[in-house]
C-alpha cells in the first residue's frame, strides 16, 4: 500500500519516520495502539496507524478518539481557575466520558461523538471563563448570567445545557434559576437521493456558478452509494 503511492511523497514520508518504523521493526515500540499513543502527536503517526488498520495489521481501535480526548481535557479547561478545573473536570469523568467508552465498547465509530463532547466541553469552559470574568463562581451564578450566555448567537451555546443540569442536580448552580428548554432546529423535509442527484449534476455541469459554490456544493450533495457506472467524473480543483 505504501508504495503504490506517489514516489517522491512516500520517499519524503519514510524518511521522516524512518526512525519509528525502525523501532517497531526491532520490537522496541510495541505494534499496538497503546504505544502510538504513547508517541508524540505527528501526522506521520497517524499516518502509519491508519496504513497498519487498513492492511489488517493493527485491528480497528473505536476508543482511540475516547482517548485522545481524554488525554486533551486539561488543555481544553486550561483557562480556568482551580476550582472552576476540577468541577468541569468531574462533569467529563463522571458524565461525559462514560458515556463515550459505553458507544466505543459496542465497536462504533467515535470521531464525532468524541468532537461533539470536544465542543460541549470547550462552550463549558467559554461559560466558567466569562463567570470568571464578571467575578464570580458557578454556584454565585445569576439568572442574568444564564439568559446573557443562550442570548448568545448561535445554537452551539446549547450545548453546556447538560452541564448546567448535571451542576444543578449536584448543588453546584444555584436550584433557583431556570434553565431555558433543549435546544430545538427548525423542522425540514430531508431530500431525496434522486433529487440530492440532480443537484450534485448541476453543481458539477452548470458554469454558470461560481467554481466555488460548485466544489462545496457537489461534495456535499452527491450520493456515494451512486452506482459507479453513472457517477460524474470529479471536478477538477
Amino acid at each position: 500500500m505504501i508504495l503504490r503511492a506517489e514516489p517522491l511523497t512516500t520517499r519524503w514520508w519514510l524518511d521522516r519516520t524512518r526512525s519509528l518504523l525502525v523501532d517497531l521493526r526491532d520490537g522496541r515500540i510495541p505494534l499496538e495502539h497503546a504505544a502510538l499513543d504513547a508517541l508524540p502527536r505527528r501526522k506521520a503517526v497517524e499516518h502509519l496507524r491508519a496504513l497498519l488498520m487498513a492492511t489488517g495489521i493493527l485491528p480497528p481501535d473505536p476508543a482511540r478518539d475516547v482517548r485522545r480526548l481524554e488525554a486533551d481535557v486539561p488543555g481544553l479547561l486550561g483557562d480556568l481557575d482551580r476550582d472552576h478545573q476540577q468541577l468541569a473536570t468531574r462533569w467529563v469523568r463522571w458524565a461525559v466520558l462514560p458515556r463515550l467508552r459505553a458507544m466505543a465498547a459496542q465497536e462504533r465509530e467515535m470521531a464525532v461523538p468524541a468532537w461533539n463532547a470536544r465542543r460541549k466541553i470547550q462552550q463549558v469552559s467559554e461559560f466558567l471563563t466569562d463567570l470568571q470574568h464578571n467575578g464570580r463562581h458557578l454556584n454565585e451564578c445569576t439568572q442574568h448570567d444564564i439568559d446573557n450566555w443562550f442570548a448568545g448567537p448561535g445554537a452551539i451555546r446549547w450545548v453546556i445545557r447538560p452541564f448546567l443540569v448535571w451542576a444543578r442536580r449536584n448543588r453546584h448552580l444555584p436550584a433557583t434559576l431556570t434553565l431555558p428548554a433543549s435546544y430545538k432546529g427548525k423542522p425540514f423535509s430531508p431530500v431525496d437521493a434522486e433529487q440530492r442527484w440532480q443537484i450534485a449534476k448541476r453543481l458539477i455541469n452548470d458554469d454558470e456558478l461560481d467554481p466555488v459554490d460548485r466544489v462545496a456544493g457537489a461534495l456535499s450533495s452527491s450520493t456515494p452509494n451512486r452506482p459507479h457506472a453513472s457517477s460524474p467524473s470529479p471536478p477538477p480543483t
